[in-house]
């Protein structure tokens, strides 16, 4: 299942939906590697019944995965500004 061929596909079409649809530049490579293992492990939870329905790996899989991700990563990000920004007012 988690085969370097799906994870190539899946970069590639996340960074075709970054570059071509969302005209944004490419995140960096910890997010974009991120982003592969977030789509393969929800695809793997799919699959084994865990989660909704079955689905394959194909580009709609992977668009319907960034929005839900790009929510995550967001309020990830805002995590990391309220830590830093907690810890530089007692410095």
């Amino acid at each position: 299942m988690d085969t370097l061929k799906d994870r190539e596909f899946i970069e590639e079409t996340f960074t075709k939906v970054m570059a071509h649809s969302l005209m944004v530049s490419l995140p960096s490579k910890t997010v974009v590697d991120t982003f592969i293992a977030y789509a393969l492990s929800r695809l793997q939870l799919t699959n084994s019944g865990v989660g909704k329905g079955g689905r394959k790996l194909d580009e709609q899989y992977v668009y319907d995965c960034i929005p839900v991700f790009m929510d995550w990563l967001h309020a990830h990000s805002k995590e990391d500004e309220v830590y830093v920004k907690r810890h530089m007012e007692r410095a």
